[in-house]
């Protein structure tokens, strides 16, 4: 068998490794688990909460050696193999109220988590609509502070008719809540963590722990807020269905979507797995 260097695989979910059924492909699942036997290291990062990470993984199988979560945007490393945080960066709770109040100002639908749960001011569309992929269980609650025994990992604002109203939110935060940073996740999400935090530092501090150089860390998405992991991986790769300005600076534009083995397809040009045989 060939000596091959260790690669490390940040891929986005949505839009990116899952197709518009939130499933995986036969192709993809025998590449991925051919990739984590191989020595390599899969990291599924996501700005959905580390429990709904997880239960992707579950239900496509992905149960390999090898394989670490990132949720909130960056705001949690989870290590599968040995089922330990590695790595967490909440906001303070403060922050977290402010923001919530802003968004509830501008009439736009607001939610942050708590360890285990959504924490949510009301039942609306937003909420529907949003947990129709995502089974983490919410509360329901007037009062954040009584419900989150410890400071959250980020907050999300859901707007299903105007996206303009977020991106007010986003111009309005950058000024009053300095301390966050806002980007879009979907058409309709608009994803409020730590400055300090996000899939680009997540990136960064993972392959510290693994001592994995930078420029063997692959990274793959389609939205605004995969664009600091594209930027801090040796390999950025974006979707071809994903954001144009995304793809100014990929270093990898997918021939196919989501929807037809798109990631997997540039995967196969660039790491060859037969060396292993």
């Amino acid at each position: 068998m060939m000596k091959i260097n260790k690669k490390i695989l940040f891929t986005d979910l949505d839009g990116t490794l899952l197709n518009s059924k939130k499933q995986i492909s036969n192709k993809t699942y025998e590449y991925l688990r051919d990739f984590c036997m191989a020595g390599h290291y899969l990291v599924l990062s996501s700005g959905r909460d580390i429990n709904s990470v997880g239960d992707v993984k579950d239900e496509i199988g992905l149960d390999f050696p090898g394989v670490f979560l990132v949720g909130y945007n960056g705001g949690q490393i989870f290590d599968c193999g040995n089922a330990k945080t590695l790595y967490k960066i909440p906001m303070p709770k403060k922050n977290a109220l402010k923001i919530l109040k802003i968004a509830s100002e501008l009439n736009i639908y607001g939610q942050t988590y708590s360890e285990t749960h959504i924490i949510a001011p009301y039942e609306c569309k937003e909420l529907t609509y949003y947990k129709r992929v995502i089974k983490t269980p919410v509360i329901f609650t007037d009062d954040f502070v009584a419900e989150l025994s410890e400071d959250p990992y980020k907050c999300l604002a859901v707007d299903l008719d105007k996206r303009e109203n977020l991106e007010l939110l986003q111009e309005k935060l950058h000024s009053l809540v300095p301390e966050v940073t806002a980007a879009f996740s979907g058409p309709y999400y608009l994803d409020i963590l730590p400055a300090a935090s996000g899939k680009g530092n997540a990136l960064k501090k993972l392959c510290g722990i693994l001592n994995i150089p930078i420029t063997d860390a692959i990274a793959a998405g389609d939205e605004e807020n995969d664009s600091s992991m594209l930027e801090a991986a040796g390999t950025s790769i974006v979707m071809i269905n994903g954001l144009d300005r995304l793809k100014q600076s990929a270093d990898i534009i997918t021939e196919y979507d989501n929807n037809h083995d798109g990631l997997i397809h540039a995967l196969m040009n660039i790491i060859d797995l037969s060396l292993n045989d």
